[in-house]
């Protein structure tokens, strides 16, 4: 059997509430008039993503999974960070700052939810 590299608590959460493959919108941090739009991934994708893509290679070692597809085209994943724990943040990592030479946390890193269970007040039902 294989072990996911997702912490039990992130896929509780996306179980409990049926979030794989839902797309959400949510408000841009400190920017009221855009939004972000994320799709939760399934395991199958976040292990892709995490072992096999950019920029998930290079932050996984820094405990950054991800969780999270961009869907308007920007192609930064979304991830979480295990070094967080429970409810933790929700990050946006840009995909052309992170390269095999590394990166700049500052550059490169984004909090875009203070807390990834927020993301269940902006599920239209």
């Amino acid at each position: 059997m294989k072990t996911s590299i997702l912490p039990d608590y992130w896929k509780t959460f996306v179980e409990k509430h049926s979030l794989v493959g839902t797309e959400i919108d949510f408000p841009w941090p400190g920017d009221g008039d855009s939004m972000a739009t994320v799709e939760i991934l399934g395991d199958e994708y976040v292990e892709e993503e995490a072992k096999e893509h950019w920029p998930g290679i290079g932050v996984f070692q820094d405990g950054f999974v991800p969780v999270g597809a961009c869907s308007v085209g920007t192609g930064d994943p979304y991830f979480i960070n295990t070094n967080d724990g429970p409810n933790g943040p929700l990050y946006k990592i840009d995909h052309e700052r992170v390269s095999p030479d590394g990166y700049n946390r500052d550059e490169a890193v984004e909090t875009m939810l203070e807390h990834y269970e927020d993301l269940l007040k902006y599920i239209i039902k």
